[in-house]
């Protein structure tokens, strides 16, 4: 059989990096112009096989295989290595007492040193066998050697019951034939060694014993165990052949694609860092210019306006941060996990929450939510922990709860010490709402990366949705876990519990909340105090109605109608759009909003008036634009960001 190789990657990327370079030294850019292939490096690998289990044991098999209690049972006795052992063990006992009442004494004198020798060279490989080892490390060239002769001779001693040392034989060949690993053609001639010696002494003995006796029961037996013998030894051969070379291919298949994936992880990396940068560059300049712009004359009107843009940039700084933290935090290198090891520090839990809890509170505020902390069981209480983590993973928490809340009502945070030793703690952090509640169907799903809810107050503050993936990943670096129990209508309780090692005393008097929550919050709550004063606004006979559920862009779209020469009405959701339609000429309205998205509003809308209206969608998802749907239903499509001049050519082309 020819010999199945598996190819190797030439690029080692160290998760976490945004090079762009591959270990040879190779760019991306060179990469993807030279329509880069992973090279495949057919040498000097071992070929997969059950003889080679450094990674795996057949108790794992067993442990991820679900059947009966029945089935289970008869997979762990027949896949038990003590079974092997013992059958060995048993072969060379009946094989010494069959050549006690069979042979004389030179022949058991042969035997018992035959198994003494067996015994004695197979006392490593027997350990390996019990301890689910590797067994090929402990098999060498005079072991094997001495092995093969032994059988030879165990042959020909034995006129009848030679099955008895094939068992051995078979260890030899399956277990510990390491040179099968590398060669096909060395690791092949135990076997036919074998299978030769087999039928050639079947074919003497039978001819012999023909010549002799003629066709007799002794001679057909011979020939039978004989043949059979080699028979049996070839099927296994062939097995063995096939299913390595069937594993070899699966490798090989699987390495480039991993190849590919860690490829296309490196381009991801270095696309990401570009384009963060590319972000970061125009931010900055056009901050710079809103905040210098800012200091000079300007009217409330002008002021309102900058205010608004400079909200803006701030939001989305702050969508690529979360998005470039997240992957930062998926990809981390083993090393980055160590510095984060290191970063742990002594504080006083109780405090570190209390400070959570005074910058959270403002934010709470906007939405008209009480927000509750209950930590007296955490009094003096000293963890040694990453700080950071715990702000990330509360404050994501709590932040959703007090969106998905309704106005007036609680959230609260209660800690409770679950268990508690001398040198750790178990405690749970159980942050309680009384919101809308999550569908049963979905809770698996909200920790999955851009997962959005329809929450009540979700579209007031821009999210990347990527909150409670952040939080899911961090618990896992710290060793928590999370539980979610919701109940549409009622609300929703997130039970995280994380095992903290405590200390005596605390590192650092001051203990300051994380500025990346800091900043993430400072930003929101901007964002929510300008969009404040621009509120749905009231109803006239005007010949447009806006449906757009973010506050800012809906006033900045009025403005620009204003500018233009329209006057028009608007709401914040595609139910308020067929609530306060009255007989508008032209619709415009998003397409991602609460309550009713704006599809399903320009459907209702198109089934209750017909045509009679001229309906403009206003969205930032370039797929929907593009669905056959979406055309059907809509008049004209407009992408964000749409300039006053597109809101201009659009109007003039339904004229």
């Amino acid at each position: 059989m020819p010999t199945h190789q598996s190819p190797t990657s030439t690029n080692h990327v160290s998760s976490g990096e945004n090079s762009s370079t591959n270990a040879n030294g190779t760019s991306s850019e060179q990469l993807q112009q030279d329509n880069y292939r992973p090279v495949v490096n057919l040498e000097r690998r071992e070929k997969p096989s059950w003889m080679n289990r450094k990674e795996f044991k057949v108790y794992d098999f067993v442990a991820a295989r679900k059947g009966s209690e029945w089935e289970l049972k008869l997979l762990r006795m027949i896949s038990s290595p003590k079974g092997v052992v013992l059958s060995l063990m048993i072969c060379n006992v009946l094989a010494i007492v069959y050549g006690l009442v069979s042979l004389d004494w030179i022949g058991n004198l042969l035997n018992i040193s035959i198994a003494l020798f067996l015994f004695v060279s197979n006392r490593s490989s027997l350990a390996n066998i019990l301890n689910n080892e590797d067994t090929t490390k402990t098999m060498d060239w005079h072991i094997l050697l001495g092995r093969v002769v032994s059988a030879t001779i165990r042959y020909f001693l034995f006129k009848s019951n030679k099955i008895l040392f094939i068992p051995a034989v078979i260890i030899w060949l399956l277990f510990e034939n390491k040179w099968y690993l590398q060669s096909t053609v060395l690791g092949l001639i135990p076997t036919l060694y074998f299978t030769t010696l087999f039928v050639s002494c079947g074919i003497y003995t039978g001819i012999v014993d023909y010549i002799a006796n003629g066709l007799t029961v002794d001679m057909i037996t011979s020939l039978c165990e004989s043949f059979g013998l080699a028979a049996s030894f070839w099927i296994l051969t062939y097995s063995l052949v096939n299913v390595t070379g069937y594993l070899s291919m699966k490798v090989e298949k699987l390495e480039q694609t991993r190849a590919k994936l860690e490829e296309a992880l490196t381009v991801r990396n270095t696309f990401l860092s570009h384009v963060s940068h590319e972000f970061r560059c125009p931010i900055m300049s056009s901050r710079g210019c809103l905040e210098l712009l800012k200091e000079t004359k300007l009217n409330s009107s002008q002021t309102e306006l900058v205010d608004m843009a400079l909200s803006s940039n701030n939001v989305l700084l702050l969508l690529i941060e979360d998005i470039l933290q997240i992957i930062r935090i998926e990809n981390e290198t083993n090393q980055e996990k160590i510095d984060h090891e290191i970063k742990k520090e002594s504080f006083e839990l109780e405090k570190c929450l209390f400070d959570l809890q005074n910058i959270i509170s403002g934010y709470a505020k906007q939405f008209e939510i009480n927000l509750n902390f209950i930590c007296d069981s955490l009094s003096h209480t000293i963890v040694k922990s990453n700080r950071s983590y715990i702000y990330q993973i509360l404050s994501n928490l709590l932040t959703n709860s007090i969106k998905a809340s309704k106005p007036k009502s609680n959230v609260t945070l209660t800690a409770t010490i679950l268990e508690k030793n001398e040198k750790s703690a178990k405690i749970e952090f159980k942050i309680s709402d009384k919101g809308k509640g999550i569908p049963k169907e979905l809770i698996s799903k909200i920790f999955e990366p851009f997962v959005q809810l329809d929450n009540n107050n979700e579209s007031k503050v821009p999210s990347s949705g990527l909150g409670l993936t952040t939080v899911s990943i961090l618990l896992n670096h710290m060793k928590g876990t999370i539980n979610v129990d919701s109940t549409v209508g009622v609300g929703s309780d997130f039970a995280v519990t994380i095992p903290f090692e405590l200390a005596d005393f605390v590192d650092n008097e001051s203990v300051t909340v994380e500025r990346i929550v800091e900043s993430q919050l400072t930003i929101h709550e901007e964002h929510l105090r300008l969009s404040s004063a621009a509120s749905s606004s009231k109803q006239s006979e005007n010949e447009i109605i806006l449906a757009e559920d973010n506050p800012v862009n809906r006033k900045i779209l009025l403005k620009m109608l204003s500018t233009l020469g329209y006057a028009a009405d608007s709401v914040s959701d595609g139910r308020e759009l067929l609530d306060n339609y009255k007989n508008h000429k032209i619709v415009f309205t998003d397409m991602n909003m609460p309550n009713m998205n704006g599809l399903e509003a320009g459907k209702e809308l198109r089934r209750l008036y017909g045509n009679s209206f001229k309906l403009i969608l206003i969205t930032g998802n370039v797929l929907t634009a593009e669905e056959e749907q979406s055309r059907e239903i809509f008049d004209k499509i407009l992408l964000k960001p749409c300039s006053k001049n597109d809101l201009k050519l659009c109007l003039d082309g339904l004229k």
